[in-house]
């Protein structure tokens, strides 16, 4: 590296990898403004994208660089540093790129305000220009060429230009289930950006859990990677859970547990194996107090299987009395409560609450009589089992204990 009008400045050099942008060196840029980047042997030899910023000033700075996975130079002797002089060798990759990424957003742009014109001839010649510039990305396949393609992915298009939203959205998720490098992802600095826009596609337009979980079986397939696979399983995972989309964990858990990839399932990971749709609700067991024989606590077990019981349903909710979102849901429960023992449906509530004073100070208002706290927060057995990281947490149970549906809201 070589910036001699920023003798003196700090800066942080950072690569990317999935969703978690890592700062591998820090520095100050000497005085006669030569410097060298190395990138650490747990991560070398490294091809993807990295990030170089000045640090420590308000008018910042830096540079978005593509890293070939062999040694460069890049230089720039100007104090205003632009396109046209940085210069970079044995790494043309970075001009290409930028050659790339200008041509796309320039079609993208006529596109768009063609659209908004109406003129028909010019969006017909923009859709043509951009299904051609996505047939020779494709074509070329190198990590460049993928880089561009994810980036259009970031901005809401697949291979084809396509006015209708569920067209539109279609065409991105099949170019994501068939075609995205899921390795050039990890190290291209957008992978929220595509996972998000992958589930936007499947669950929010598209509103297809059959094809989501196929799809995903799809890229379960093409990734060979366990460290990038189980990134993405949990990153999906969390992502559901925090959309109140849960039930679509339970839709690919076997595809996921049964990949062989993960050798770990902590975190958000034990949603696929805990309290998943279609399993069976572990019973709750809570401890009550030492045995005089044993002088070891005993434990008093509710079972979740109604047979033989005068309900026929479960909601089990997992709360926290100053949470504002659980606090909600649990009014909302309480509003509908007796609509909802008249279906034949009971309601027990757990509390992560580690305070006993905190815990009755709510239950007061309950309108059910099953309101329980074991003060161990969700690190308690019954939180674990359950594998709730995060409130509210609602489950519907059935009467043979199967789970019906996970969510952090009432929707059933």
């Amino acid at each position: 590296m070589y910036f001699p009008h920023f003798t003196g400045k700090k800066y942080d050099f950072i690569i990317f990898q999935g969703g978690h942008p890592k700062t591998i060196y820090q520095g100050t840029i000497p005085q006669d403004g030569k410097f060298v980047l190395t990138i650490p042997k747990e991560y070398a030899p490294y091809t993807g994208m990295s990030r170089w910023l000045i640090t420590g000033t308000t008018e910042g700075g830096g540079l978005d660089m593509f890293i070939p996975g062999t040694d460069f130079s890049v230089s720039c002797e100007s104090s205003q540093p632009n396109e046209s002089n940085i210069i970079y060798a044995d790494n043309g990759k970075n001009k290409e790129f930028n050659r790339l990424y200008s041509s796309s957003n320039d079609i993208l742009e006529r596109y768009r305000q063609a659209l908004s014109s109406a003129a028909t001839d010019e969006l017909g010649k923009q859709k043509e220009a951009y299904a051609s510039l996505s047939k020779g990305l494709s074509a070329q396949g190198d990590y460049i060429s993928q880089l561009t393609q994810i980036c259009n992915v970031e901005a809401g298009f697949g291979t084809h230009l396509l006015e209708k939203e569920h067209e539109r959205a279609a065409n991105v998720a099949d170019f994501i289930r068939d075609q995205l490098n899921w390795e050039t992802l990890y190290t291209s600095g957008h992978w929220n950006a595509v996972i998000d826009s992958w589930l936007y596609s499947r669950i929010d337009v598209l509103k297809d859990p059959t094809r989501f979980t196929s799809d995903f079986q799809k890229i379960a397939s093409r990734i060979k990677s366990p460290l990038i696979f189980t990134e993405l399983a949990q990153d999906i995972a969390s992502r559901l859970v925090q959309r109140g989309d849960d039930d679509y964990i339970g839709y690919i858990a076997k595809t996921v547990v049964s990949s062989g990839k993960i050798t770990a399932f902590d975190g958000p990971l034990a949603f696929y194996i805990k309290g998943t749709v279609g399993s069976v609700a572990p019973d709750l067991v809570f401890k009550t107090g030492t045995s005089s024989k044993s002088n070891k606590m005993k434990k008093r077990t509710i079972s979740i299987n109604a047979s033989g019981k005068d309900f026929v349903r479960t909601i089990l909710i997992f709360y926290q009395s100053d949470d504002p979102n659980s606090m909600e849901t649990l009014k909302q429960l309480s509003t509908k409560y007796k609509t909802i023992k008249a279906s034949g449906t009971r309601v027990i509530a757990l509390s992560a609450d580690s305070e006993e004073k905190i815990f009755n100070s709510k239950i007061h208002s309950f309108p059910w009589l099953d309101t329980y706290c074991d003060y161990q927060g969700v690190k308690g057995e019954n939180f674990q089992s359950y594998g709730i990281t995060g409130v509210p947490t609602l489950f519907l149970i059935d009467a043979e204990g199967k789970i019906l549906s996970r969510g952090g809201s009432i929707n059933f």
